[in-house]
């Protein structure tokens, strides 16, 4: 009997802490709007920024500088696939970059949303030249020439306010 209340009581603990998380969901999601708005904004504003500057410079901008999309290239279209599925990852995280700075309450992320705006649109821009086998290269050195400056710009953003 000890043997059956002990395997009855371990059943209901284990389905208890399965199905617990399901209804306190809903309790805990008023918690956790009411959390300190800026809670790590910067830093994932950061992280955000950094994987789509990654993302453009290995496979967009290194592989143009080294003559990797000029017609009769190598490997032309599979490295433009590449920069263009590149571009894509790189507009999502521009985009999740410029929602974080734009719900925060951070004054230093309301003042990078200006130049982040920019290169989110022009990577578009380059984007869809790109899906039409096209590469103007002067949005991609602008394309560059913004990611280097908002990089540049961000590295210091943990030691202002």
């Amino acid at each position: 009997m000890r043997k059956h209340l002990i395997a009855v009581t371990l059943v209901t603990a284990v389905v208890g802490s399965i199905v617990a998380p399901t209804f306190a969901g809903h309790a805990h999601a008023a918690t956790r709007t009411n959390a300190h708005p800026a809670f790590l904004d910067k830093t994932r504003f950061v992280a955000h920024l950094g994987v789509a500057y990654f993302a453009f410079h290995h496979w967009v901008w290194n592989p143009y500088k080294a003559g990797a999309f000029k017609s009769g290239a190598k490997d032309r279209i599979k490295n433009m696939i590449k920069g263009g599925v590149a571009l894509l990852v790189a507009v999502h995280e521009v985009s999740v970059a410029r929602d974080i700075a734009n719900k925060s309450s951070s004054k230093t992320l309301k003042l990078v949303v200006k130049p982040v705006n920019a290169v989110y649109a022009l990577f578009g821009k380059v984007g869809n030249e790109l899906k039409k086998g096209v590469l103007n290269v002067a949005d991609l050195t602008n394309l560059n020439n913004l990611t280097g400056t908002i990089s540049s710009a961000v590295g210091g953003i943990h030691d202002i306010g």
